[in-house]
């Protein structure tokens, strides 16, 4: 059953008004940099920066150690598996050290515009909100608009994402002061949707925002790039993670196949 009363949890200890970021990154040399920047240029004041490098190959390692040598703004935590374990598994590690009141997900290709957090938070504050997402724009390899974006609509529920997902992680900024540590993601296909869904379900609605306030990079090596895929994880979530039946699943799958193909306005 979806609350619409969020209820605070004041028996954890968080840092007030900090944004803990989330940022794994694997073999990311191309964008990590900019990436990193953006969270850096940030307008709101309190930030800490969680990167966990999932065993890269390529030049990760050093461009992370040369920002933080550099670096003297921002509070950045790095963390450097000797294993790859994979993005679910990467973000859970940053997530268990993060110590801000809000949580913030930003992967090592994606960017934010530097109102991004501050605009978020704001809106929580003012709205009693917990969970923010806000619209935002897609990019190509090389950074470039390609014209496209992803609006939130008004309302944004467990119900309505069972039709087609409106959050995009890089966009999502929660307080721990309603949820605090019950966030895990599992290591399946769309780890993100489904640890969105089971906060939605358990705590209520979020609160969108309709401005644009980041850039989702498409890469021709994305994970979600092959959609036959994608639709088989979809449908796992729905019958084993949400026990939704499967003639239910399969209605909810066609409406997410059909969302997939036009959330994207020009």
């Amino acid at each position: 059953m979806i609350q619409n009363d969020v209820s605070r949890n004041n028996s954890l200890e968080f840092r007030k008004d900090l944004v803990s970021v989330v940022m794994p990154a694997y073999n990311s040399e191309a964008t990590i940099r900019e990436s990193i920047q953006s969270v850096i240029h940030q307008n709101y004041p309190k930030v800490e920066l969680i990167v966990v490098n999932d065993c890269s190959t390529d030049g990760t390692d050093e461009i992370i150690k040369e920002i933080i040598a550099q670096n003297t703004k921002l509070e950045i935590v790095y963390i450097s598996k000797d294993k790859n374990q994979g993005v679910a598994e990467a973000r859970n590690t940053a997530i268990s050290k993060a110590k801000g009141e809000y949580l913030a997900f930003l992967d090592s290709d994606d960017v934010w515009y530097p109102t991004k957090l501050i605009k978020q938070v704001d809106s929580l504050k003012s709205s009693n909100g917990y969970f923010s997402i806000s619209s935002y724009e897609v990019i190509d390899e090389e950074s470039r608009y390609l014209g496209k974006c992803l609006k939130v609509p008004t309302k944004v529920s467990y119900r309505s994402q069972l039709k087609g997902s409106s959050i995009g992680c890089l966009t999502v900024l929660i307080d721990r002061k309603v949820i605090g540590n019950d966030i895990h993601m599992l290591s399946i296909g769309h780890e993100d949707y489904l640890a969105w869904q089971q906060i939605l379900r358990k705590y209520g609605d979020a609160t969108p925002l309709k401005e644009v306030l980041a850039k989702y990079r498409v890469q021709e090596s994305s994970r979600s790039s092959n959609k036959m895929r994608s639709a088989k994880w979809q449908y796992k979530i729905y019958t084993k993670h949400l026990n939704i039946n499967p003639i239910q699943a399969m209605y909810y799958e066609f409406r997410y196949v059909v969302n997939a193909l036009t959330k994207y306005s020009k």
